[in-house]
């Protein structure tokens, strides 16, 4: 990590993820679930950063109950939403939506998150696991660890799931 990585405070969520498939904290619809149709969610985006700082958008999804990442996708500039069941493909190539599907018969928790990102980030670092090994990120840590490359991001854009 460099030092303008430690000295860089993470931007407090300055642009808006809304959808139309579910209400913010409402419940995901079966349709978008791993056993439904696996539909991924309409999402849209105001007030996004569009400034030449910014290389892509990367949209992470947690099942923040189990803290379990879903995915990761990069989403060009140019997009402001997303259509119902179009996840974009990452840098390495098609991908499908993994939607919720929690295993345990209770009700999870699950957010997304848009992050506007500047030139080189590596999406692989917005992955799942800590670099030692050690289990899971946290939101807190994936943004730590890529502190030098978010310019921005949403709000958590919130929905519960149970099987």
């Amino acid at each position: 990590m460099t030092l303008y990585a430690i000295w860089r405070a993470i931007p407090a969520a300055s642009f808006t993820l809304s959808s139309t498939t579910y209400t913010n904290g409402g419940t995901i619809p079966a349709k978008c679930g791993g056993n439904g149709t696996n539909t991924s969610p309409q999402l849209s985006w105001t007030n996004a950063p569009t400034d030449s700082d910014v290389e892509t958008y990367v949209l992470v999804f947690l099942d923040v109950t189990a803290d379990w990442w879903h995915f990761r996708r990069a989403i060009p500039t140019s997009f402001s939403s997303l259509i119902e069941g179009a996840i974009p493909s990452t840098p390495f190539g098609p991908t499908t939506y993994e939607g919720p599907a929690p295993g345990d018969g209770r009700t999870h928790t699950y957010q997304f998150k848009l992050y506007a990102v500047r030139t080189g980030y590596d999406l692989m670092n917005f992955g799942a696991f800590r670099p030692d090994g050690t289990g899971q990120r946290s939101w807190a840590d994936l943004e730590s660890a890529n502190a030098e490359y978010i310019v921005d991001k949403s709000n958590a854009y919130s929905g519960t799931f149970a099987q």
